[in-house]
């Protein structure tokens, strides 16, 4: 260290690590917490420097650091001795100069205990927390944070010896009890938490191998030494085995007691060191198993970038999913950056470097990349720096490659799907409107085709009465007996049965013509209507038909299209009884019609007794052109279904029941007003 360099009358820390990035990132916090940083890779050459400043090297002036800042694992002297040399008698000048260890071995749950160890004021895990370590460095200057020494225990029934060895702890920083007896010494114990207890083992009223029993199952991280003057080797083995750090023969220099308690402490908190680094590699061994099962899951590439080198770790995966192996592309950055697509390279970089200079948190960008056959692939990085110097510039970024073209390609295909969509959609309203024209067509005139044959059913009788009226004119005639009277009788009866065909002719084209409007109309008006345009047929096919009507039902919607809807239903039934009773089957046919309140809804259900439809169509029989009929067109109850769910919202279902099959259609019923009631 440069004298010349030093300005006693600033503040200034001393910072040791061999670590080089991590003396960097802990002299920048220093410098962000006021101070200037005397960084040192070695706490030897630390020691020097100090040593030259304490002895008033500069202008005979005693220069002492406001915080010494260590790390406790490093070559030559480690933190553990360095801290125990700036406690002890030899470098009394730096015995209240705070200290601040920080180290990646311990867990933060532990750093009082070993604060109190090392006797510093503190203690921060690595890689600290920027925040955190200028929080805790300001604390310890202002002097809130008060170091707390290690209590010592000593059972000695000398009482010369025992002020000896008491002096001679709190020398070398340590809070000091004596105790004389064994009761004594139990009971201090027990009251106060020891870090170290100094046992001789012949006392007044019993030995000290018995408080050693005690005092480790009470306290099992007390540092225990045993000290005797008896000669037996094996009175020393069976301390050991009892738990005992260590042993002294007496007589022995105090000093050369406390450099045993430091080595037996030192000794201890590497067992526990071990352990804890045996316990992290185990997680680590799970956790570097689950990362990789995971990452092999995803199929997804790894990158680790160390910034200051520019060299890149590039996983397998990574390689892979370009086409690459690992020996075909180096470990570096421009590895990566010779491979991003000219067009992408500059925004793809921005983005890395914003993160970097810590504008932004993390990394999260498309872009492509080269395969090793020539083709572009699209990639999603992903990324976060995991180490930051003291001004947060990265110093170190993790992530991860996704190969994202199929995703990209098939999003391609849903904008150039959707950029034609309305077309596509006016073009299929179009081919729907002429489908639904078509079928409206064919459904009329199957349904003129029934008309006919119904007018025919209902013209037969009259037609007959006329043919016969004429035949009695002409027999009249014939033998003398067409005077006026007969005439005007024959005339009147011929004009009634001519006004009865008149009128069927008038039902039918009422019944045919397309309602406009919404209206509220009479279930059972509209059944008995559609009863009366096939009454003749039915009977003439011997089928009656039976109506069930406790109570008459408003509906709301169009009458004639709902009449039309029974109609087809009562049709299908006369068509499905006729096929069902062959001449081998003379059945009388039956079609029953229920009206009935459901849920709400004006319910009309229509039983036959022709066979019921077979299992495996009675799910198709909805939909258009299916029937089960040679001659049929497969629209009459594809319309129906279309006439009571879009126009009346209402619906329609089919079941076989016994004997034969049954039709129920539900539609809205009028909400009465309670001024109608």
């Amino acid at each position: 260290m440069n004298r010349e360099h030093l300005n006693p009358s600033s503040p200034f820390a001393v910072v040791v690590n061999d670590d080089l990035t991590q003396l960097n990132v802990l002299s920048g916090l220093v410098r962000k917490a006021g101070m200037e940083p005397r960084a040192f890779a070695a706490a030897e050459a630390a020691l020097v420097d100090m040593s030259i400043w304490a002895e008033g090297g500069i202008g005979d002036i005693c220069v002492l650091p406001a915080i010494i800042v260590t790390d406790l694992y490093m070559p030559g002297i480690d933190g553990w001795r360095f801290c125990r040399l700036l406690r002890s008698p030899e470098y009394a000048v730096f015995n209240n100069v705070p200290i601040l260890v920080v180290s990646a071995t311990y867990a933060s749950d532990e750093a009082e205990r070993i604060a109190a160890d090392l006797g510093a004021e503190a203690f921060l895990s690595s890689p600290v927390d920027g925040r955190r370590f200028i929080e805790q460095v300001r604390t310890i200057l202002s002097g809130k944070r008060v170091r707390t020494p290690l209590r010592v225990l000593i059972v000695e029934d000398s009482r010369s010896l025992a002020a000896l060895i008491k002096e001679t702890f709190a020398a070398h920083g340590y809070q000091a009890d004596t105790a004389l007896t064994v009761r004594s010494a139990a009971e201090a114990f027990e009251k106060t938490a020891y870090d170290v207890a100094v046992l001789d083992y012949h006392l007044p009223d019993g030995t000290g191998g018995a408080l050693l029993d005690i005092f480790r199952v009470q306290r099992p991280d007390c540092v225990c030494l045993m000290m005797t003057s008896d000669t037996r080797p094996d009175l020393a083995l069976d301390f050991m085995k009892q738990g005992a750090a260590a042993y002294l023969k007496k007589p022995f220099q105090p000093n050369y007691l406390i450099e045993l308690c430091a080595r037996a402490r030192r000794e201890r908190a590497m067992m526990r060191v071990q352990d804890l680094l045996e316990m992290r590699t185990r997680d680590l061994q799970e956790s570097e198993a689950r990362f990789r099962n995971a990452m092999d899951a995803t199929q997804d590439g790894l990158w680790d970038w160390d910034i200051p080198s520019g060299r890149v770790y590039f996983s397998p995966a990574y390689l892979g999913m370009l086409g690459y192996s690992s020996d075909e592309l180096r470990s570096e950055l421009n590895t990566w950056t010779d491979l991003i697509h000219p067009e992408d390279r500059e925004y793809t970089l921005t983005a890395n470097h914003a993160c970097i200079r810590n504008e932004t948190h993390a990394v999260d960008i498309e872009f492509r990349m080269l395969a090793k056959d020539g083709s572009w692939r699209w990639i999603r990085g992903r990324g976060h720096a995991v180490l930051r110097d003291a001004n947060g510039q990265a110093l170190q970024m993790i992530g991860t490659h996704a190969d994202i073209t199929d995703l990209k390609l098939a999003y391609k295909e849903i904008l150039h799907i959707n950029e034609t969509l309305e077309q596509r959609v006016a073009q299929e309203l179009v081919k729907n409107i002429k489908h639904e024209f078509l079928l409206i067509q064919q459904s009329r005139l199957a349904a003129m085709g029934e008309m006919i044959g119904n007018i025919a059913h209902q013209w037969r009788q009259p037609l007959n009465a006329l043919g016969l009226l004429l035949y009695n004119i002409k027999d009249a005639y014939r033998f003398n007996k067409l005077d006026a009277a007969y005439l005007e009788q024959a005339v009147a009866d011929g004009n009634r049965m001519v006004q009865k065909m008149s009128t069927t002719i008038s039902d039918f084209s009422n019944f045919f013509r397309p309602d406009k409007e919404i209206v509220v109309f009479s279930a059972l008006k509209q059944i008995k209507e559609a009863i009366v345009l096939v009454e003749s047929s039915f009977l003439n096919s011997n089928i009656s038909i039976h109506i069930n009507a406790p109570q008459d039902l408003n509906l709301m919607g169009f009458p004639n299209e709902y009449s039309q809807v029974l109609l087809n239903l009562l049709s299908n039934a006369k068509e499905a009884i006729l096929a069902h009773n062959k001449p081998h089957r003379p059945t009388c046919g039956r079609v029953d019609i229920v009206l009935s309140e459901q849920n709400r809804q004006g319910c009309v259900t229509v039983r036959d007794n022709g066979g019921g439809i077979p299992a495996e169509i009675l799910d198709r029989i909805f939909d258009p052109y299916f029937s089960t009929k040679e001659s049929g067109t497969g629209i009459g109850l594809y319309m129906s279904k279309m006439i009571i769910e879009r126009n009346m919202k209402g619906g329609i279902k089919a079941r076989n029941i016994e004997g034969g099959a049954e039709f129920i259609v539900a539609s809205p019923l009028h909400p009465v007003h309670p001024l109608e009631l």
